[in-house]
């Protein structure tokens, strides 16, 4: 679940943001990272570690950036598919042309 609300929420800050300002842009961001870090907390509460202690934090730092990373490749992948889509309609055009 965790994970397809990343890719949901990666999915939807590459669609919005040519239409938002950089103060949105940046509410946004701030707002996923407090998601994810909420998200990390539930994660490392069901695995047994207690709140306020080095443990705890290490947890959620360790699913923190887990997360990050993933939607970080999730994000590169779209990007490159979103490439690969783009190269593949400018040559069908050309050919297209060339008939």
């Amino acid at each position: 679940m965790k994970i397809m609300t990343g890719l949901v929420l990666a999915a939807t800050v590459l669609v919005q943001t040519g239409c938002m300002s950089l103060a949105e842009l940046e509410a946004q961001e701030q707002r996923q990272k407090e998601r994810q870090l909420a998200d990390a907390r539930i994660t490392c509460e069901s695995f047994g570690f207690k709140a306020d202690t080095s443990d705890m934090a290490q947890c959620i730092q360790t699913e923190y950036n887990r997360t990050r990373d993933r939607i970080e490749r999730e994000e590169a992948r779209m990007r490159e598919d979103h490439e690969r889509a783009m190269r593949e309609s400018e040559k069908r055009k050309k050919d297209s042309k060339s008939l």
